[in-house]
């Protein structure tokens, strides 16, 4: 099983998503996508990950840019 955190920087909320398969990353983030715009009225602007393949993936490229957002992402070996 594998799980997904989404942290909105603005409001302070947090988010965990459990999956199956990790490659689902990317229809759980449309659906946190989708509850801060419900919630709180916000639009995601940029989304700050690491390089993991994940986020950095063909769909969730294509997606953001066509949504006019940024991704932005850790130097590699960083945690922090």
């Amino acid at each position: 099983m594998f799980r997904c955190f989404f942290k909105d920087d603005c409001s302070g909320f947090e988010c965990v998503y459990f999956m199956k398969h990790n490659y689902d990353i990317f229809e759980k983030f449309k659906e946190f996508e989708a509850r801060m715009k419900n919630k709180f009225q916000l639009t995601i602007k940029t989304l700050r990950t690491n390089n993991g393949t994940k986020y950095c993936n063909k769909a969730m490229l294509t997606y953001l840019a066509s949504q006019g957002k940024q991704l932005e992402t850790t130097a590699p070996y960083t945690p922090q």
